[in-house]
């Protein structure tokens, strides 16, 4: 028998079916010990294998894995979690190797694992991991978590290997159902001794959960403790380095960010990722132009790498992909760069076609600087609208963001295709088209719409078919269909009604309900809601309205520090240096953020900045962060 397939499971149903189909042609015999599930587990293990053992949980996973090999009888041990899968194609290719090896020494291969992280696993994690070895040859497992190799018949020769394993379970929705964190940082605490504390592996797995429970202060630091003893030929060595850098920029210790990036670009010079997260670093501290030229080096190896058939990451697929993009995307929207936000948010799309978010900027962007004709044609070679998905997704898009003229085209695309629609898009198609709509009390829609739609047709009834906060939006929509032309003194909002609120007049604009839009924000407008209007138009590049607002709020001596800073932008990308600089200074004194730095420093031009220096330094020594470029320095 070649090889034996050793998996321990617990409440295991929706992944395990996934696992073991994959593995058919592969595995000879299937190895399964279950913990102590209470799902389908052990009956959906037994559609595959008769050799499903039981094993009491004693929060030790080398223990029970131990248990898995004891039942194993081929040449070979291939070790695999059940939210793992092994890449299509891969099976003859890894059997015919095998068949030509010898397995009467101590041999293991290091496989390939491709972890999706995220919400949708939009994002790509590649890391290796020992899970092919020799069976019967005193290789067991050690450790309680983590669990690593080790051998009684001398040293384990270890051997790179192409073959690859997908690994679902680093998604949101699995971490958190599963309470991977919580269980994971129980068994580490128990173990950590003061000698254990010494060891660096530990230190580096120890800093992983504190990092995927969001506690980045206590990952930073035991990074920082591993990265002291990790010897440099270690295989978790570049994870280390990659998680540390990452750590440093969300905990803003920069001038650290800024040594470990240098370190990797030196030993990865031909790699995207530390050119990338020095475009992170700069970006993080307003320096737009040295942010671009980073990335530009990122995408260029990118394309190098590409053109040979190479690898262009070391850790990430990311960092030569989404992330400089949509970084360069946004430092163009703040810039005023429509041409450069096109094209970043362009070369998204075509590697991530489900990214909603990015096609609603896309679409939004498009819309506001050409003419319909001229984005029906340019989304249309991106998402063809043949494809009756893309009709849909286009036709949500184009409701959301109030473009009446391309919703009609796609709702037309929709019904050619016979693609079935709710009544909630046809409440926000008769919205966008100022056509009259009646309320359907059977339906259920978005909170955010039903508002919309009580407000539009002054009908209290849409904000019962609401899914969820109908207390709210009944309590909201009685004050504001309340006939007065006066101004509303003193309204004693709440947040998740000033959230509403704000949400609702952004959504008048852009419906194009501008005589409700002008009257809700002349009744209610306060200091608060001013603020959050501002901020909302101005990420959706409703700049000159979100400028308007803003000097309302300067006029009244209301004005808060995001406000000054985001004056000070607009001068300052404007060519109006002088009271740019001003407005900046004032926003160090009320609200420094770090991007503050180059965003006067880079359009300074030659102006006295002393004074935001000074109130800048003053901020960021109170606060511990140290910045290398203040003086001068700089990695490029």
């Amino acid at each position: 028998m070649l090889i034996s397939l050793c998996m321990i499971v617990r409440d295991e149903e929706k992944v395990l079916g996934r696992c073991l189909d994959s593995v058919q042609g592969l595995a000879d015999e299937i190895i399964i010990v279950d913990t102590g599930s209470q799902d389908g587990t052990k009956e959906i293990a037994r559609k595959y294998t008769d050799h499903v053992y039981d094993f009491e949980w004693i929060n030790d996973f080398a223990a029970a894995r131990n248990q898995s090999l004891r039942h194993a009888s081929g040449d070979w041990i291939l070790v695999m979690d059940a939210d793992e899968y092994v890449q299509p194609g891969m099976q003859d290719q890894l059997r015919r190797k095998l068949e030509r090896m010898k397995a009467d020494r101590p041999h293991c291969f290091l496989v390939k694992i491709m972890n999706f992280h995220g919400d949708r696993g939009e994002q790509l994690y590649e890391s290796t991991g020992a899970r092919l070895f020799t069976n019967k040859r005193g290789i067991y497992y050690k450790e309680p978590i983590h669990e690593q190799l080790e051998c009684s018949e001398g040293q384990i020769q270890f051997e790179m290997d192409s073959f690859a394993l997908f690994h679902s379970g680093y998604m949101t929705d699995t971490v958190m159902e599963k309470g991977k964190n919580e269980r994971n940082m129980k068994i580490l605490l128990d173990m950590a001794t003061e000698s254990k504390l010494q060891d660096p592996f530990f230190c580096f797995i120890l800093g992983n959960e504190y990092a995927n429970s969001g506690s980045q202060e206590q990952a930073y630091e035991y990074y920082k403790r591993a990265m002291e003893k990790a010897p440099l030929t270690t295989a978790w060595y570049e994870h280390l380095l990659d998680r540390l850098c990452q750590t440093a920029l969300k905990t803003r210790n920069l001038k650290d960010a800024e040594v470990y990036i240098e370190l990797g670009k030196q030993r990865w010079p031909e790699q995207a990722d530390y050119h990338c997260l020095e475009g992170m670093l700069f970006e993080c501290l307003g320096f737009y132009n040295r942010a671009l030229l980073s990335f530009q080096r990122c995408l260029e190896i990118v394309e190098r790498c590409q053109a040979k058939g190479e690898k262009y990451w070391v850790i990430e697929e990311r960092y030569g992909g989404s992330i400089p993009h949509l970084t360069s995307a946004e430092i163009a929207r703040k810039c005023a760069d429509l041409h450069k936000m096109v094209y970043h948010l362009t070369a998204v799309l075509k590697v991530d076609r489900q990214n909603f978010s990015v096609l609603r900027m896309l679409l939004r962007t498009l819309a506001r600087h050409e003419s319909s004709d001229n984005v029906l044609a340019f989304m249309n070679k991106l998402f063809p609208i043949s494809d009756p998905k893309n009709a849909f997704v286009l036709l949500q898009v184009a409701q959301l963001e109030g473009l009446a003229e391309l919703a009609v085209f796609y709702w037309d695309a929709c019904k050619e295709n016979n693609v079935p629609l709710k009544y909630a898009d046809e409440l926000s198609f008769h919205l966008l088209e100022k056509k009259e709509a009646n309320p359907k009390s059977s339906q259920l829609i978005d909170p955010r719409l039903a508002l919309l739609a009580s407000v539009v047709y002054k009908d209290s009834r849409y904000c019962n078919m609401a899914e969820s906060q109908n207390a709210l939006l009944n309590k909201l929509a009685q004050q504001l269909l309340e006939e007065r032309a006066d101004k509303v003194e003193s309204q004693p909002w709440l947040a998740d009604e000033y959230a509403l609120l704000t949400q609702l007049i952004v959504q008048l604009l852009q419906y194009g309900y501008i005589n409700e839009y002008e009257s809700l924000v002349n009744r209610f407008a306060d200091e608060e809601l001013l603020h959050r209007l501002a901020e909302q138009l101005n990420s959706l590049d409703y700049a000159d309205i979100a400028i308007e607002l803003y000097s309302i709020l300067l006029d009244n001596d209301l004005l808060r520090g995001e406000g000054y800073k985001q004056l000070g932008i607009y001068c300052l990308v404007h060519g109006n240096f002088q009271q740019g600089i001003l407005f900046m200074q004032k926003a160090v004194e009320l609200s420094p953020s770090l991007d503050m730095l180059g965003l006067v420093m880079e359009n300074s031009a030659d102006q006295d900045v002393s004074e935001f220096v000074r109130a800048f330094t003053d901020w960021t020594e109170k606060e511990k962060i140290t910045l290398p470029l203040l003086t001068g320095s700089n990695s490029n």
